[in-house]
């Protein structure tokens, strides 16, 4: 990045450990396509509100504002390419998971419903400090993700096994959407360093790219699954007892 760049100083002061195809813009979009493609998250919460809008308990219907802060972290980091908003970006995946983490919670009753949003706070918050501590050790900060989707599939095995009558249609379709994503980011990168896609559109559609629009459909089936009939009554009372199978 040079010095002529609006985000020079920060980017000085803290560049970001993740890999970047094409060229960086001097401009105050220093990553064009990846900045616009982030608005994808917002038409995932236009969706998820619409189909809140058919008798979505509240704790779900607030999944949607989810993406919203995804798309501006997002927007943030591919804008000005620092590790500063780096962070930023990572924050509504956090949170996320953390959601996802705590509805499972309620789901086997460990904790009521009131607590889902503030618990799920207090871990991004933590997690957030977490990740500048990463960045010092020159730790990647993706690894941070790894015990979290371990306490989150862990928790889904357990809801599995106590509820009845939950399709996983759902579920299995948001997992397969997240891994292609992720799957096409990290190829990005070291060591495979594929960059972009090689052909015509060299330098305008990024694999990262693959990532925005495939993580963005996957919130809607995440949505969809937790939103479902077999599930969603554990969110109408914060006393329910899990269902147990026969």
């Amino acid at each position: 990045m040079l010095e002529s760049s609006p985000w020079y100083k920060l980017y000085s002061f803290a560049p970001p450990h993740f890999p970047f195809c094409g060229e960086i813009s001097q401009g105050w979009v220093a990553d064009p396509v990846d900045t616009y493609s982030s608005l994808l998250y917002i038409f995932a919460s236009l969706l998820i509100f619409k189909e809140a809008k058919r008798g979505a308990p509240p704790i779900l219907r607030n999944i949607g504002y989810i993406p919203i802060v995804v798309a501006l972290g997002s927007i943030l980091f591919h804008m000005s390419f620092t590790f500063t908003f780096l962070v930023a970006d990572f924050l509504g995946i956090f949170f996320l998971n953390f959601y996802g983490i705590f509805l499972n919670f309620r789901r086997l009753n460990i904790v009521g419903r009131e607590k889902i949003g503030l618990y799920s706070f207090i871990g991004t918050v933590i997690y957030a400090i977490l990740m500048g501590l990463t960045y010092q050790l020159n730790i990647h900060s993706g690894l941070l993700m790894l015990p979290l989707l371990f306490v989150y599939l862990s928790s889904e095995v357990i809801c599995y096994r106590q509820e009845e009558g939950v399709s996983y249609k759902s579920y299995w379709t948001a997992f397969l959407l997240i891994s292609l994503g992720y799957g096409a980011m990290l190829i990005e990168g070291p060591p495979f360093r594929l960059g972009c896609l090689i052909g015509p559109y060299y330098g305008k559609v990024q694999l990262h790219t693959i990532w925005h629009f495939l993580s963005a459909l996957s919130m809607i089936f995440i949505f969809r699954f937790y939103n479902q009939e077999g599930i969603k009554r554990a969110f109408l009372n914060s006393s329910l007892e899990p269902q147990k199978k026969n």
